[in-house]
Parts: C-alpha cells; structure tokens; sequence
C-alpha cells in the first residue's frame, strides 16, 4: 500500500507541474522558431541580423533557463513523498519495489489523472488545442520559416512545376457578397483545385503536409459568422493571401489600412508555382480556384501580367451589404474580445474585414474615410460605395465576371449553368436550392448623399454583370 501511495503521489506531483510548466514550454519553442526565423531572413541588413539574432539569443537562453528551471524544480517537487517518508517514517529501502506491478500501476494512474482532469479544471476550446494553437504559431508566425519550407516542396514536387497553367480563377468582393457560398459550388466540380482548411498552418508546403499530418475527419460545422454556412476540413477557404503576406512581407498592411499594390514579376512567378503544388497530383489538368476577398489590391497589378485568369466579383444591395457587414463587425469585436487566438487567427490569413482588427481599402491614394465609427452604417456603406467605385473601373475586362448576390440566392441553378458556358466547365448540379433573400432594410439612418452614389454605383454594377 505505501509503495502504491508513494509512486502515485510522485507521478501525480509530476504531471501537475508539467501541465503547470507548459508555457514555459511554449516560450521556448516561440522563441527557437523566432530565431530560426531571423536566421533565415536574407532581407535584412548584415548589421541590423546581426543584432537582431543577439537579441533573440539572449531571449532564447533565459527562456531555456526558465524552463529548465521550472522541470528541476518539478523533478524535486515529485520526489517530496520519497524524501518525507525517509525522513518522517521510515527507511525507504524496504517500501520501495520500482519494478513491481504495484509502482507501475500506480505511477499510470498518477501521471494520467491530472490530463483526464483537465477538461473539467481547465477551460478547453472545441476547435484547437493549446498544442494546435502553438504550432500554428509557430509556422504562421515566421514568414522565413515558412519560405523554407515552401521551396522545400517545391523541390519535391518538382513533377507538378512542369505543368504550367496560365489560367486560374478567382471569387472575390467585398465580404459578406457571397463568395464563401459561390466557391463552394464551384469547388464541387473536379475541374477544381484549391486550398483547404486541412492544408492549415503549412500553408505554403501542401504537399509535405499532407504526408506528415494524420487523417483529418470532422463532421461539418457552422462556422463563426453565425451565417448558416457548414465547414469542414475539406472545405475551400479564403487561404491564399497568408502567399502574399509573406512574399510581400506584410508591405500592403498598414495600421488602419490595406494598400493597393503591385505585384513584382518574382512574386506573381512564385504565386504561379504555389497554384501548381496545390495540385491534388502533378499531372492533373484541373485549373487553380481561389477565394480571395482582398483581390481588389492586386488585381490591376495581376491583371497586367495576364489577361486569360478568371475573376469573379460579387455585389450585393448596398444597405443590405453594410448592414450586414455591421452585424458581422460587432460579432466577431466580441469574439476577438473572448477569445484572442480568433484575432490571430485573422490576422494570419490577412482577414481584416470585420472585428478588432477591421482595416479599410485604400484603393486611391490619400483617400480618407469621412465615417470613422466603425459601429455605424454610414462607415460601411462608405465602405461599400469606395470599394465598388474602384472596381467598376475594370467591368470592361474580358475575364471579368460580375455577379450579383440576388442570383446567387434566388436563381443558383441559371447562374451555374451560365458560368458552365463562360468558363467552359462542366458542374455536376442536379439542381442548386435557392435561398431565402433577406428583407429590406431601412435606409433612414444613412447619410442621404451617401445613399445617392451608392445607389448610382449599383445600377452601374447590374446594367455590367453576368445576367442568367
């Protein structure tokens, strides 16, 4: 019985601390990447790397002592039931059997305890575990790290660079225009390749990924917009801008704002090759499908370098818009306010939409917003009439597609079937539900000369899209 009780204490003692101690864990490994990181990092000036890794050790070595540290005082914290009995009772020579079944029984049911108590002492998220989180920290977080590894797959994958393709098409619009709903069609058609929430975090080396990772399997779920709209790991998803952030280095995001810009010939070549390891094998003739709401950026910039790739930008009712766009910005605020690791995860994937994090277009040069409160629907039908206004500059071009949101709801299946034709796709539809549009709204509390170039711009968008 003392050698049961002895060896369960000791273990149980052992995984209180590990869990205890495990940020200190974390830190450490944060900080390993970091400096890896740094040491990647071929932009910076020799002087200013230099600096920069001398810091980054000294962070590195006392986040190590830290949690060095904190394991010894844990090992001894664990052998204080050994170390009292011997002092208090008795000689532990005879109590103490390490090789009986008795001490390992114990020491299993000691060590596990803490672990399977943890949901019930712990606060516990459904959807990522601490260990998730921090290896999505770990890669999302060092662009360097994550070049690494992209040319890595690409020396792997060497078959899939061969097959070039021009042509690629891309959803896009303002959030809340439909695009989750119109690439979810589009993506059930194997012409198709894409980016999917399994591919997360190794954005940029899918196809190591996806040998490492073990099977994924999730039932679909709502996802946090509250919009009725179900996820799963082999859904398409808005993942392709974290390529950009990190080719770009983040160069376009400003602290209120995301900047038009261009995309040099190396960047848009090595987009081109992402598109192609994407692949689900190297010889497939399936074209590139991408959501990618911030589009608008670039898009003259891409544009210019190819004119056959296909961009689909959705519209919708400018005060149906910005109401919605209001109600998501209040949703996901209180939700960043919750939880923090949504912001991060946000901001990772360049989702700046809404929230606490919400950065507006800046499509003109020096433009600033008259509507500052981000709380009011005068800020997001400005929004909505900056952003349109700018778009409506290329409907003239031959590969790109307007779409409005009423036909996306209400006409799905004359939508598909017009899409079919214009990109000569077939898609395996027996028929598309429609769905139900949402009421008018009232347009009292808006800005009246605001209303008045909205309303011009959107008859401007529906005498230019794709009509069914």
């Amino acid at each position: 019985m003392i050698n049961f009780l002895l060896f369960f204490l000791a273990s149980l003692i052992f995984s209180l601390g590990l869990i205890l101690i495990r940020t200190r864990f974390y830190q450490l490994s944060e900080n390993t990447l970091k400096q890896l990181n740094t040491l990647l990092n071929d932009q910076l000036p020799d002087k200013e790397k230099q600096q920069l890794i001398l810091t980054n050790t000294k962070t590195l070595l006392t986040s190590t002592f830290v949690f060095l540290f904190s394991l010894l005082v844990v090992l001894v914290a664990a052998l204080l039931p050994f170390l009292l009995y011997h002092l208090l009772i008795s000689d532990l020579s005879g109590a103490i059997k390490v090789k009986s079944t008795v001490a390992i029984v114990a020491v299993l049911f000691g060590g596990s305890l803490p672990f399977l108590l943890m949901n019930f002492w712990m606060p516990q998220r459904k959807d990522y575990s601490e260990l998730s989180m921090l290896l999505h920290r770990l890669i999302l977080n060092n662009y360097y790290v994550s070049k690494m590894l992209f040319r890595l797959d690409k020396r792997f994958n060497k078959r899939k660079l061969k097959h070039a393709n021009e042509r690629f098409v891309i959803v896009s619009g303002l959030a809340r225009s439909g695009t989750t709903g119109l690439a979810t069609l589009l993506s059930e058609s194997e012409s198709f390749h894409y980016l999917q929430y399994s591919n997360m975090p190794f954005l940029l080396c899918p196809n190591i990924w996806k040998k490492l990772r073990m099977g994924q399997r999730q039932n679909p779920k709502e996802r946090m917009h509250g919009d009725k709209m179900f996820i799963s790991y082999n859904s398409i998803e808005a993942l392709e801008e974290y390529f950009f952030k990190v080719f770009t280095n983040d160069a376009y995001i400003k602290e209120k704002t995301l900047l038009k810009h261009d995309v040099d010939d190396e960047v848009y070549d090595q987009y081109l090759q992402y598109q192609r390891l994407i692949r689900w094998k190297f010889d497939s003739p399936s074209l590139y499908l991408a959501k990618n709401n911030n589009l608008i950026l670039r898009y003259d910039s891409m544009r210019q370098k190819n004119k056959s790739f296909i961009a689909i930008f959705l519209f919708r009712d400018p005060i149906e818009h910005a109401s919605s766009l209001l109600n998501q910005h209040i949703r996901f605020s209180d939700i960043h306010l919750e939880d923090p690791f949504a912001l991060e995860y946000m901001n990772w994937l360049g989702h700046y939409e809404f929230g606490l994090n919400q950065k507006s277009f800046q499509l003109v040069d020096e433009y600033i917003n008259i509507f500052q409160d981000r709380f009011t629907l005068d800020y997001w039908l400005e929004t909505w009439v900056n952003y349109h206004e700018y778009l409506l500059n290329f409907v003239d071009d031959e590969n790109l597609i307007l779409i409005s949101y009423t036909d996306l709801l209400l006409q799905p299946d004359q939508l598909i079937s017009t899409l079919e034709q214009k990109l000569q796709i077939t898609f395996p539809f027996n028929g598309v539900n429609s769905f139900e549009k949402s009421q008018p709204l009232n347009k009292e509390e808006c800005n009246d000369i605001l209303l008045k170039r909205a309303d011009e711009v959107y008859q401007k968008l529906l005498s230019a899209k794709l009509n069914t």
